[in-house]
């Protein structure tokens, strides 16, 4: 039988805690260079985006509504109350994302740049949110919302398609961003190209990050 344990130092619990807490400030950061870039972004982060152009919020809050909806259709229909806990990375990334958005880029004009620096922000962007989300999920606490909510589809679909499954989910991210942006006066908003490249590839992109990063991590014997 195949055990995985972590390997020294990375079985430390405190050394967990931080590594946690740094995905709060990782994943975030990724986001908003993506955001920032005008080329699209990942299928949730434009619904946050064009929410917050459409009541009037900070990035950060219009994300943490959407978690924390998301969070409670999870609940609603696993009535476990252990998934409660996932208002802690929703509250972090939710923090950091004002952070991000508010002190440090704005008074960077990244929309303006030449396009080839924007194509090479969009791509260290997503190189950056998968590695913020590796290392939120392989701290073994808890992780995203979407995560659960894609396991949700599976069961109400009967299906095991991860892949469809998850690329349904980002679909139906970009639909509401879409009528969020429409309701906002700000017509596609955040929704560009790069939104269905990201819902593509951003799968994929994040299995690699975690293999090498758990092959670091963990020892399985």
């Amino acid at each position: 039988m195949t055990k995985t344990l972590r390997k020294k130092p990375f079985d430390n619990f405190k050394l967990r805690i931080l590594q946690y807490l740094l995905g709060f400030v990782v994943l975030p950061l990724g986001i908003v260079t993506v955001l920032s870039t005008g080329l699209g972004a990942g299928a949730w982060d434009t619904t946050s985006y064009n929410l917050s152009a459409f009541i009037g919020s900070t990035l950060g809050t219009a994300s943490g509504l959407i978690n924390a909806t998301v969070m409670g259709v999870v609940m609603l229909y696993r009535r476990k109350g252990r998934f409660i806990f996932m208002i802690i990375p929703i509250i972090g990334v939710a923090t950091f994302l004002d952070f991000w958005d508010i002190v440090v880029f704005s008074n960077l004009d990244i929309g303006n740049y030449h396009v080839l620096i924007r194509l090479a922000l969009f791509a260290i962007g997503t190189f950056i949110i998968t590695f913020g989300l590796s290392m939120i999920i392989l701290s073994d606490f808890p992780a995203g919302v979407f995560d659960e909510l894609m396991v949700v589809f599976m069961d109400v679909f009967n299906t095991k398609s991860v892949f469809y499954t998850r690329l349904g989910v980002e679909m139906l991210a970009i639909a509401l961003a879409l009528v969020f942006g429409m309701l906002a006066g700000i017509g596609f908003g955040a929704v560009n190209l790069g939104s269905f490249v990201l819902a593509v590839i951003l799968a994929p992109i994040l299995s690699w990050q975690m293999r090498w990063m758990g092959a670091i991590i963990y020892d399985r014997s």
